[in-house]
Parts: structure tokens; C-alpha cells; sequence
């Protein structure tokens, strides 16, 4: 029998891999072959051996648990007519392993299941067709066959699913096959721990359907009740039946809520009180007190317990209650603050600002800094500047001098208290038709201060703002300093809403697309003065152009960010005019692209897949067309997926002449997929295929092809599951590796169903690596746009990974010897970030990206989830925490599982360390280039 539709692929791989097929390729592919070729393949493929024999053998599980028993029925039909199994065996509706284990026990699957593994393939087929309920095998027939059970004993057979475990809800159903009235139960377990067990007995018409009886098989766990589970932020959940040898669930992680650790806080207080009310009492009843005569029965148990042990004496009994009262005491006052280390999501911030100082005290510093502020009054907001003053005039450590820069016909502003110096603040009119930066200019010219903060009308800033960036100066010596901020957008009913910028560390890419820092920075008053002041070119962004221009002057290393909250009420960038924030942020980097001496191009922010951003612009990359560039392609044996992906890239190169593919195949191969390789390497110029037999290892194929087969200038390393959407890829690709800062970079993968797979890599606090916004549409534009614009980023995946072929020997490659299959993009992105180059996310480089199409997912194989989890504890151990902290995400945000979606209050701890990790990476970018940024002197009042 042939296969002769979609459907019958399907159950064949259903039967036999436990999953759907890959694609429609593979399922169009195996039309028209023989039942028996198409199960002797998949009999003989290393998935049916990992996934199936080793996994089953070692820890009693099939990959075929997330398909659902309802294709048992058309499965059995095509069994039937397709001759797998005798038609006396009679094969019914039951569960997945048993199905399994009667087609391989009978001819013809037996046979092949025995030349391809022995031994062990008998040992499979006993233990698939042994009954669930008992340790020993059955007896084997002549033919081979499993012996039926005799039915003179009805012996329990346990069928189960489970359908759901998502959003702490766990929803199945258990039944004995042979007695479909029997009331079952489940064991569960949280951690590995029993911790509940709950009757299946809810009604469930499906599987009343299949096996007969009332139908009473369900069960429905909530699994955030469970003991435990409140304070839980994930665990492992685990369900089997009680009194069967039967899993119902396997290990599995599951994301719990834990309830606010305030709530815990106030838990663990109120137990302790309870511990002090109960000793207290005991140290009062250890005294004769015959008054006391609440007391008394603790007394005479105290002096019983005493008696017991032969010493009847009480002073030691006061001493110990004393001793523990003390202990008490210390503990209480060691409890840390726990709702300070809980975490909210971003869409709460409103709420929780009200609640919790987001601001710690400032550390104290030895040398002193001073400041001078200007406050730029506006006509069409009266009582804004006011405020600016009063929250600068109400500072913790005070400034040196405050100018307020008003229009010549508007009355000074009241709200300074009355008690305020007089000399501290100096009301300056501005003359009529002059720009305010002009008075700025002429005003840094007088000032005593060490450093200068201009703030618009309407901006504030936090109490401990500048004892704060007091305390950062002292510790960068930096000229320039930015903080996050806090916006106003529009709200609900008209209601205004406040929403936090947390703020990454100086990202170059991100600020030539728009100023993303902000208006309100500190900057250096000799370092002002060296740039000549602001722009009073009407047609600019002044503050924008003054932060390129320190950039161009100074050099990266001159930019800190201070993670706190200190600057409020700032202008967002929402609430700009759209096009005349473009035009101007247009006319401002192409300025400095100019000044630099860069052939590169500023144009107003397009992005076919996912959105504009109205007020960005795109930077277009001058390459150099002579750069030839290797793209090499490892694969096992899927030559649909490799000619799909060999065709897109040549279909939308710019100049395919100068793009070498080097195709890896690792592993044995059918004649039919030898045959296919050589067909695309007959059929697409430029295509060279290199086959190899060697375990598995990504890392090493790759650098072997790097050392013995490529010949370009720049590096491509792509998987073999992916789709270029991007025209003129190799162009843009170009552009972005002759720039000498970057060194590595990756670009944007959807899934097939258009959803954003990889955006790049964000490191969180403990070092655990995730990819931003997962699931996410394209044109969601994630935190603050990020998807949509190029960005720094702590590393990116391998599926597309592109870098300088003297970058990547210079580190030695990838780590062969430490990682196999994963980690070890992420290992080689660290390592460059540490040779004073930037990783990047470029999001015109974008991809469909499969995941794992050829060698299956880790999630899929307890063996491989195992390997990646031992890999990313060797790249964890490889770096210092210095090294590891990924710059790009604030310290609000580094808990966050999913990258981004939920904040905190960091503690200086965290913040000492972000400001280290930038003095570090000014270092790094000092010995890349060998030019040394411009060192900040702290200056003394003049």
C-alpha cells in the first residue's frame, strides 16, 4: 500500500516520531511511497532512536504524549488496510504505547526494529507491549507477537491524557479500560513532593465516547492552590495514578503566581509575634508567681518537662527564653523588606510608584561636585517652571546656582520658598528674538558650578537627584550623565497616565535613530564649553545635536547612565509633533554622519514587516562591494529546507557573485537525500556541499568550515530551517560589518505564522538568556520600539549570526570543547562584547525562521533539555558577573523571565555594579581602539 494523502503522512509520523511532520514539504514529499519505506525510515532515523528507544527505555516515556487519542481511530483503520499488523490481533481504540508496541511487534515492522537495533529493539517491543500494571514481560508467541491477556482476570488497564497545563489550570482524565466505572485517583506532585490527591471523577463525554461507562474520568487541578505553590514563582508539577504504575503527567514546568512578597512579609511578622507572645508566656510561667494564674499551667509543665530530665531547677529555663527572646529580636530586625525585592509588571507602574520609593538614599562621596542649573521658562505653560524650581530648590544636596531663563514679557515665577537664598537664584530675561540657547551659552560662560543641567519648564527632578549623580561623577569621572526618567502619555477618559523609561546604557545605533536619552542630561561645564554650547540653528534637535557632538568630540566612553528614576514630568518622546521631531532628527544625524566623514545616509524610519516609527529615522550603510561573504549552512539531512533557504538568499542578494554557501551535511544520509544535495549543488552556482560523519557538534562544524572551506571576508552562519525576507541582505550586511565597533550581528526571525521568534538575546540579573519579545507581532515595536529599531543587544541566536572573518579567528571561533549545540552563540557574542566590539539586533535583516526542523527541539527530549541546561551552566561559570551583565537592560528590568515586562526597585548593590560594568566596557572600547576617551576632571568651585 502507498501513502496516498496528507492525512496518511501524518499518522505515520504520528504512530511512529510521536509529532506532525515538519512542514507541507515533508508531508507532499512522502506521497506516493510505500507504507513499509516511509515506517522503515522513520524506524532507522536517529529521532526514532533518541526520541523513542533511549527515551523510553531509560525513563518510561513517549514523545507521543501531546497528541490526542482522538486519531486513534483513522491510525487503526490505516494500520489495517496497510497490513502493519495480523488482521487476528483485533486492535482497538486504547492509548498511543500500546498501539505502538503492537506494530512493532508484528511483521513487518519487527523485523526492521531488530536489524536496526537488536537487542535493544527486543527489549523496546517487551517493554511496549508489557502490561502497565506489572514489572514482568509477557510471554512471546511464536511469530513474535505479544500474548494477549487471558481474560478469565480482569486486570486493571490505566489509560489517560492530559489536555491542559497552562495558567496554573491542569485539566486530564484517568480510566481503567477494563473497568470503565472504577473511581480512579492522582497523585500530585509539586517539586518532586506528593502534595494533593484528587478523584477523577468529573464527566467527561469523549472518553465516555471511547471506553464505555458513565463517563466519570475527569479531573481539573488548580495547580496555584496547591500547598506551597503561593509562594512559588515556577516548579515542576508531576501526576500519576494512585496505586497504578501509571504516568499521568511527566515532569513539568509550569509559571506559577506567587502572591506579593509583601503578603509574605506580613506572614512571616505576624508568625514571629505569635513565637514572641508564646515564649513571653513561658518566661512568665517559669516565675513562682502564684497570682499568675494563667500562667500556672505552663509553669507546672516547664517544672514537669524539668523533673523529667532530673533537673528541677528553673533559672536555666529563664536563661534559654531569654537567649531565644534575644534571637527573636535580631531576626525581626535582619527580615529584609521583602516588597523592596518584588517584582511588578510594567502596566502597574502607576499604581506602584505611590507605594514604594523607587529611589534609594545616595552613598556618600569624598570629593565634592557642584551645579549649576538652568531652567528655560515657557509662555505657553504658565506655573511649569515653578515647579521645576521648587524640586530644584528642594534637593538633598544643594546647587550651587539656579538660573531661570524667562521671556521678557512674562512675570517671574513664584514657588521658591521664602527662606531660599537670594543669591542662589538669578532670574535672566531673555531678549526678544533670541533662541534660549543663545542665553544658555552666555550663561555657562559665568558659572561656578562643576557641571551644568539645562531642565525645560515642567521638568522636575527627584530630592536625591543631584546628590546622586555626585556620587556617579565620583565614580566614572565621566563628562556626561543620563537617567531614566518618568513620562506623561495619555490615558483613559482623558487622564493623564505616568509611565517609566528605563533606559539601557549608551547604545550608538539607538541614539542616531532617535534621543532616546532625553533632553535633561548632566553634563561637564568645561566639557559644555569645549562644544561651543547648543546649536542655534533653528532646523536641529539642540539637544540631540549636543549629545552627537559630544559623542564625535569626546568619544563613547564619555556617556554614563545613572539607573534611577530622577528625572520627572520630561517631555516623551509621544509627546512630540511627529514630523517635525523627523525632520529635525533627520537634519541632526545627518549633520554628524557628515562631520564624521561617513558616506552613510539618514532617511525618514521604514519597516515593511512591521511598523514606521514616526519620529526615527534609518541609517543606510555605505558597504564596500569588493567584500565577498561566506554564508555556511550546517544540516543533517534536509534538502527541501536547505534548497528553500539556498533559493530565498539567492533571490534577494544584491550581488550573488561575491556570496560563497557552504552546505555542511553531518551524519549519514539516504541515497535519496545524497541525491537531492547534489541536485542543488548541480543546480545553484556558488553552492559548495561538504559532507562529514562525526557526532554532532555546532560549534566545531562550523569551524571547521570557517578554517578549511570558506574563503570571504565576512562570515554568515545560518541555519538550515530558515527563509531570507529581506532584499538586498548581503548589501545591508555589508554596510553594518565595515563599520570597526561592530561585531557581531544578528537581525530579525518570525516564526512561519509571522510572530517574532528572535529580536536579539537579553541577559537578566542571575545570567539567564532569553529572546526579546517571543511571540510578539513585529509591528508591536515591544519596550520603548526596540524591535522596531536597531539596537545593541547581549548576544544573538546562531540561527543567524554574521561577523568579520578576522573578529571570529582572532577569538579562536566558537568553544567546541565547552558547547556541543547551544550556548555557545551566546559564549562568542560575550567574548566579543569583552574585545571592546558591540553586538547588534538589525531588524532589516529579517528571516523565517523554522526552529529546529532538522535536529528537533530541546523541549522535546529530556536528554537534550539536560545537555542545554549542563551547557548554559558552563557558560554561566565561564564569565565573571562584570562580564556577563548585558548593558542593554536596565537594572528595573534584569528579573524579568520574559525580557522587559516587569520592573523593580534595584538596590545599590545593583547599581554600583552597572555603573562598574560601564567603567569596564570604556576600557574595553580604550584597548579596541587604542584611543583613550577623554578623561573627566572633577572641578573645584572657581
Amino acid at each position: 500500500m502507498i501513502v496516498r494523502n496528507l492525512q496518511e503522512v501524518d499518522l505515520i509520523y504520528a504512530l511512529f516520531l510521536g509529532r506532525m511532520p515538519e512542514n507541507n514539504f515533508v508531508r507532499e514529499d512522502n506521497i506516493g511511497r510505500p507504507v513499509t519505506d516511509l515506517a522503515k525510515a522513520a524506524i532507522a532515523s536517529e529521532e526514532f532512536e533518541h526520541s523513542v528507544v533511549e527515551r523510553f527505555l531509560q525513563y518510561e516515556l513517549l514523545p507521543h504524549r501531546a497528541l490526542s487519542v482522538r486519531l486513534l481511530p483513522d491510525l487503526l483503520r490505516l494500520i489495517a488496510e496497510a497490513q502493519l499488523t495480523p488482521p487476528s490481533e483485533g486492535l482497538s481504540v486504547g492509548e498511543w504505547q500500546g498501539v505502538l508496541g503492537r506494530v512493532l511487534s508484528a511483521t513487518p515492522c519487527r523485523p526492521m526494529v531488530e536489524a536496526r537495533y537488536g537487542a535493544t529493539g527486543r527489549q523496546l517491543i517487551d517493554r511496549l507491549c508489557a502490561p502497565r500494571t506489572s514489572r514482568r514481560l509477557p510471554a512471546q508467541s511464536s511469530d513474535g507477537d505479544c500474548q494477549p491477556q487471558s481474560p478469565e482476570v480482569a486486570k486493571p488497564e490505566i489509560v489517560s491524557g492530559i489536555e491542559i497545563v497552562a495558567n496554573t489550570i491542569c485539566r486530564g482524565w484517568l480510566v481503567d479500560r477494563n473497568m470503565p466505572n472504577r473511581l480512579l485517583h492522582v497523585q500530585v506532585k509539586l517539586n518532586g513532593s506528593t502534595v494533593r490527591i484528587v478523584a477523577a471523577d468529573e464527566f467527561r463525554p469523549d472518553v465516555q465516547a471511547l471506553y464505555g461507562g458513565e463517563g466519570r474520568a475527569g479531573f481539573t487541578i488548580r495547580l496555584d492552590l496547591l500547598p506551597d505553590a503561593r509562594f512559588l514563582s515556577r516548579a515542576t508539577i508531576a501526576i500519576v495514578a494512585l496505586g497504578h504504575d501509571r504516568v499521568v503527567l511527566p515532569e513539568y514546568l509550569v509559571e506559577l503566581n506567587p502572591i506579593p512578597e509583601v503578603d509574605i512579609e506580613a506572614e512571616f511578622r505576624e508568625e514571629l509575634l505569635r513565637v514572641r507572645n508564646c515564649i513571653e508566656m513561658l518566661q512568665s510561667a517559669s516565675q513562682s508567681d502564684s497570682a499568675n494564674r494563667r500562667a500556672m499551667p505552663l509553669y507546672r509543665a516547664v517544672h514537669h518537662l524539668r523533673a523529667r530530665i532530673a533537673d528541677p531547677n528553673a533559672i536555666p529555663i529563664r536563661q534559654e527564653l531569654s537567649q531565644l527572646l534575644e534571637s527573636l529580636n535580631r531576626l525581626e530586625q535582619q527580615l529584609p523588606s521583602l516588597r523592596h525585592r518584588q517584582s511588578w509588571a510594567l502596566t502597574f507602574y502607576g499604581v506602584v510608584r505611590s507605594l514604594l520609593p523607587f529611589v534609594l538614599p545616595p552613598p556618600p562621596v569624598t570629593s565634592a561636585a557642584s551645579f549649576s542649573l538652568v531652567i528655560v521658562a515657557d509662555e505657553g505653560a504658565p506655573g511649569a517652571a515653578g515647579k521645576t524650581l521648587a524640586s530644584v530648590l528642594g534637593q538633598t544636596h544643594a546647587p550651587d546656582e539656579v538660573f531661570l531663563v524667562l521671556p521678557a514679557d512674562m512675570r517671574p515665577e513664584s514657588g521658591a520658598p521664602k527662606d531660599s537664598p537670594k543669591d542662589l537664584v538669578e532670574i535672566v530675561r531673555l531678549p526678544p528674538d533670541q533662541p534660549a540657547a543663545s542665553v544658555v551659552n552666555s550663561l555657562a560662560a559665568r558659572m561656578r558650578g562643576s557641571h551644568l543641567i539645562i531642565l525645560d519648564a515642567g521638568t522636575t527632578l527627584a530630592p536625591e537627584a543631584l546628590a546622586w549623580l555626585e556620587a556617579a561623577i565620583e565614580r566614572t569621572t565621566a563628562p556626561i550623565i543620563y537617567t531614566d526618567a518618568e513620562v506623561l502619555a495619555d490615558g483613559e477618559g482623558g487622564k493623564g497616565r505616568v509611565l517609566p523609561r528605563f533606559l539601557p546604557a549608551l547604545d550608538y545605533d539607538l541614539l542616531l535613530q532617535r534621543n532616546y536619552i532625553g533632553d535633561a542630561i548632566c553634563i561637564e561645564r568645561r566639557a559644555y564649553g569645549e562644544l561651543d554650547g547648543l546649536s542655534l540653528d533653528p532646523l536641529l534637535d539642540t539637544r540631540h545635536d549636543l549629545l552627537l557632538r559630544a559623542l564625535d568630540r569626546f568619544g563613547r566612553g564619555s556617556f554614563i547612565h545613572l539607573p534611577l528614576l530622577l528625572v520627572h514630568g520630561a517631555p516623551g518622546l509621544s509627546a512630540r509633533d511627529p514630523h517635525t521631531a523627523r525632520d529635525r532628527t533627520l537634519r541632526t544625524v545627518q549633520l554628524h554622519l557628515d562631520r564624521i566623514g561617513s558616506r552613510a545616509r539618514a532617511v525618514a524610519h521604514e519597516d515593511a514587516i512591521g511598523r514606521p516609527v514616526s519620529d526615527a529615522v534609518k541609517i543606510l550603510w555605505p558597504d564596500d562591494p569588493t567584500t565577498r561573504i561566506s554564508v555556511i549552512i550546517p544540516t543533517r539531512d534536509s534538502v527541501d529546507m536547505v534548497f528553500a533557504l539556498i533559493s530565498s538568499l539567492r533571490r534577494r542578494a544584491a550581488n550573488w557573485g561575491l556570496v560563497e554557501i557552504i552546505v555542511v551535511v553531518n551524519g549519514h544520509l539516504d541515497p535519496r537525500s545524497r541525491f537531492g544535495l547534489s541536485e542543488i549543488e548541480k543546480q545553484f552556482d556558488r553552492v559548495q556541499i561538504v559532507y562529514r560523519q562525526v557526532p554532532f557538534n555546532w560549534a566545531e562544524i562550523n569551524n571547521t568550515a570557517v578554517r578549511d572551506v570558506s574563503s570571504g571576508e565576512l562570515l554568515v552562519f545560518l541555519n538550515d530551517d530558515m527563509i531570507c525576507l529581506t532584499d538586498a541582505w548581503d548589501t545591508r550586511l555589508r554596510g553594518q560589518l565595515a563599520r570597526a565597533e561592530i561585531g557581531v550581528v544578528g537581525g530579525r526571525l518570525l516564526y512561519p505564522n509571522g510572530t517574532l521568534q528572535h529580536a536579539g538575546i537579553a541577559f537578566s540579573q542571575d545570567g539567564t538568556t532569553a529572546h526579546e519579545a517571543m511571540g510578539d507581532a513585529p509591528d508591536d515595536g515591544f519596550y520603548l520600539d526596540r524591535t522596531l529599531l536597531t539596537h545593541e543587544t547581549g548576544a544573538v541566536t546562531g540561527a543567524f549570526l554574521a561577523c568579520r572573518r578576522a573578529e571570529f579567528e582572532s577569538l579562536g571561533g566558537f568553544d567546541a570543547q565547552r558547547y556541543v549545540v547551544t550556548s555557545s552563540d551566546a559564549d562568542f557574542c560575550v567574548r566579543v562584547r569583552a574585545s571592546g566590539k558591540v553586538v547588534i539586533y538589525d531588524p532589516s535583516l529579517s528571516w523565517i525562521h523554522y526552529e529546529s526542523v532538522s535536529r528537533g527541539r530541546d523541549s522535546d527530549d529530556y536528554k537534550k533539555q539536560w545537555r542545554a541546561e549542563a551547557e548554559h551552566e558552563r557558560w554561566h561559570a565561564a564569565f565573571s558577573q562584570i562580564d556577563r551583565l548585558d548593558l542593554n537592560v536596565n537594572p528595573h528590568l534584569a528579573r524579568s523571565v520574559r525580557p522587559f515586562s516587569t520592573f523593580h526597585r534595584p538596590d545599590r548593590d545593583a547599581i554600583d555594579l552597572w555603573l562598574r560594568a560601564q567603567v569596564n566596557r570604556r576600557e574595553q572600547w580604550q584597548q579596541a581602539t587604542g584611543h583613550p576617551p577623554r578623561a573627566a576632571a572633577l572641578l573645584t568651585i572657581e
